[in-house]
């Protein structure tokens, strides 16, 4: 783990009249054309200490030696002066294979390949649970897959940069062995091993049913839709199936018939959401209107446009103020979300009426990219809005008296909200400065929708 090594070394040393006397000395850096040069092997945080065997064979016992070349100079001397010298050469090798850190089971799931069966794709880095690190302290980057069946033979050796294996219909419904290895810069690799359990997306992925039309609905901001309605409609008029977009936003239609027309349809029916819908996406429609802003998207000016006549104008701005207010529970066109199918080019929004459906015609094979953008009509806005509070003085009314509360703000541009009167107070009259309007209809129950634009109110 260090990059050092503890190791015994051998030698014997025998004189026939008197014993022997051995000394030793450490080159950590030993170079044969430079000669033996000694080392103070204790600053070096190296161990040496020698053993007699008592039969003539001595032990040399080194610990924390690094990598390198080495060499330890044995010198041995009787007790009459006599004395011999050898130099005993060794190294110290960074071979230890890096071993990785797995995920012990993954789950892949086969997509419909477009030609009748499935493939999936499984990468060697799905598996590593955590970072390794050679002896030196460099990250382990590589990294190689291989099934058993692959590397389960004699004498395989693995090659860094075998990133991924494909799979297909003849290992589904199967637990796949699977051997991941770490390979380190000197080439020396060791593996985990694993199990990739392997199902289909769907029944018939794997058999011989038709081919499958496939798609996600998602805003621009790659948020995922929900439960949005996905109509199939095609093969002369007797395929006309929905269903209901998951938590991904993805839908499905399995089996369908080579050759055929199809055309798919999504629908959001849910009245406008005034949480996201709001008189802040008043404000920055009428600054694009009036070339003070421009819109940072495309669909942005699809959201605006309301009424769906490709003209933004005024009469997008009272549609939403409707809505905003509670007058209308809809905008005229009945849609709150409208679709593009994400290949179209949005990038001359009026220039043209957009589909919002996606056309199958003559199909050849399973589409896996049947994509949708959605975005929710007079929301241009999004998250990118700010807000502020607004506080009132307290008053205690007697019977008969008048109160006016004013709201007064420079620095806002809009406000929206519900005033609500409490019990016993009765609205007598509401007027506001700027642009916007005031929903009276249930001031009978106390409650005053507000949705202005400018700085007073």
């Amino acid at each position: 783990v260090t990059c050092t090594a503890d190791l015994t070394l051998t030698f014997t040393a025998v004189d026939e009249c008197s014993d022997v006397d051995v000394t030793l000395q450490l080159d950590a850096n030993y170079d044969v054309a430079q000669g033996f040069r000694p080392d103070n092997a204790a600053a070096l945080g190296v161990g040496i200490t020698l053993t007699n065997n008592g039969d003539g064979s001595y032990s040399i016992r080194a610990t924390n030696v690094p990598v390198g070349e080495h060499a330890i100079r044995i010198r041995a001397a009787d007790g009459c002066g006599n004395f011999d010298v050898e130099i005993l050469e060794f190294c110290v090798t960074p071979d230890k294979a890096p071993t990785p850190i797995c995920i012990q089971t993954l789950t892949v799931t086969l997509m419909p390949n477009g030609q009748g069966g499935g493939m999936a794709a499984i990468w060697a880095t799905d598996f590593i649970a955590s970072d390794v690190f050679d002896c030196f302290g460099n990250l382990i980057d590589k990294y190689s897959i291989y099934t058993e069946e692959e590397a389960g033979v004699a004498g395989f050796t693995p090659v860094a940069g075998r990133l991924g294996i494909d799979l297909d219909c003849e290992v589904v419904n199967q637990d796949v062995p699977v051997r991941v290895y770490a390979v380190a810069d000197n080439g020396s690799a060791d593996y985990c091993s694993v199990i990739v359990q392997v199902q289909a997306f769907q029944d018939g992925v794997c058999g011989e049913a038709g081919p499958n039309l496939t798609g996600t609905i998602a805003t621009r901001t790659d948020r995922a839709m929900a439960n949005v309605a996905v109509t199939l409609t095609g093969e002369g008029g007797a395929m006309d199936e929905t269903v209901l977009t998951d938590a991904a936003g993805q839908f499905n239609f399995v089996d369908l018939t080579m050759g055929a027309d199809y055309t798919v349809q999504p629908e959001y029916a849910v009245a406008v959401n005034v949480q996201d819908v709001k008189t802040s996406d008043i404000v920055k429609i009428a600054n694009v209107i009036l070339g003070a802003e421009d819109f940072t998207s495309p669909y942005d000016y699809l959201a605006a446009d309301v009424d769906q006549n490709r003209n933004l104008n005024v009469l997008d701005l009272v549609a939403i103020q409707r809505v905003i207010l509670g007058l209308d529970a809809n905008y005229a066109t009945g849609e709150s979300w409208g679709f593009v199918p994400a290949d179209v080019d949005v990038s001359n929004p009026y220039a043209a009426a957009f589909p919002e459906v996606y056309n199958a015609n003559d199909l050849t094979g399973s589409i896996l990219d049947a994509d949708f953008v959605a975005f929710a009509y007079g929301d241009v806005v999004g998250n990118g809005r700010s807000t502020a509070s607004i506080e009132a003085a307290d008053a205690q009314l007697e019977a008969g008296q008048t109160h006016t509360m004013e709201i007064r703000s420079t620095e806002l541009a809009g406000f929206q909200g519900t005033i609500e009167l409490a019990a016993g107070l009765e609205l007598v009259t509401a007027s506001y400065a700027g642009e916007g309007a005031i929903n009276l209809n249930r001031a009978g129950d106390g409650l005053v929708a507000v949705a202005l634009r400018g700085a007073d109110a």
